[in-house]
């Protein structure tokens, strides 16, 4: 579990309708061992981009539902621990000669409260993103792609009327 740090472009289009455009540093990865208990925990750290559409219901404490694609490019993949060495059951990923593929891509949906405050909104939601696309790009037989449960408190600024 790592912190996910955003930047939020949220406007309104009808009373109860808008979109949001996100910027996002994320960490994601994997730990993973073999039958002796050996393995290996690599971390993905990515600027993902959610496009969400929302949909709000009620007037100053609401409940809203986002939903949209997102995009993503890797600006880092390390290797936390390496304990295998030599012919290894189980591939990594921040090795020079890994190469893992840089975009990310896939579905973000989320649900959540806010309350305005004037012109302010303090704002908790839940969202879960599924990634279509799998940071192995040699073809290895390690299959691996990343869903990821975000937990999120914003307070939302507005700046233009």
């Amino acid at each position: 579990m790592a912190p996910t740090y955003s930047f939020v472009i949220e406007q309104f289009f009808e009373k109860n309708a808008g979109a949001q455009v996100e910027f996002q540093l994320l960490t994601t990865g994997y730990a993973a061992t073999d039958t002796i208990n050996i393995g290996n925990e690599t971390r993905f750290d990515y600027l993902k981009i959610p496009i969400l559409s929302n949909f709000y219901l009620g007037n100053s404490g609401r409940f809203h539902i986002k939903l949209g694609p997102h995009i993503g490019y890797l600006l880092d993949a390390r290797d936390v621990s390496r304990v295998m060495e030599g012919e290894l059951v189980i591939p990594t990923y921040g090795q020079p000669d890994d190469r893992p593929r840089k975009v990310m891509y896939g579905l973000t949906a989320g649900v959540g409260l806010s309350k305005l405050f004037g012109k302010h909104t303090l704002q908790g939601e839940v969202r879960y993103s599924y990634e279509f696309g799998r940071p192995e790009s040699q073809e290895r037989i390690f299959d691996i792609n990343f869903t990821q449960l975000e937990f999120s408190l914003a307070y939302l600024f507005r700046v233009l009327e």
